[in-house]
């Protein structure tokens, strides 16, 4: 009964440090992560629609 208490204890005391140190880092990574995905994602969609912009201008000068 003690020892189980014990060990109970101890686990309660390292879970927040452990829960802290380990968890809250790689939720900040992987935030991050996702960020820089979406902000490539649009900025790689964005590039393309402004190659087609100056294609299509380019196009029609020549057209003209």
């Amino acid at each position: 009964m003690r020892p189980s208490r014990h060990l109970k204890r101890s686990r309660h005391c390292l879970k927040p440090t452990l829960h802290f140190r380990d968890h809250n880092p790689r939720h900040c990574f992987r935030f991050l992560n996702q960020i820089h995905k979406s902000v490539f994602q649009h900025l790689r969609r964005h590039r393309s629609r402004m190659m087609r912009a100056r294609c299509r201008l380019k196009s029609s000068y020549r057209m003209l």
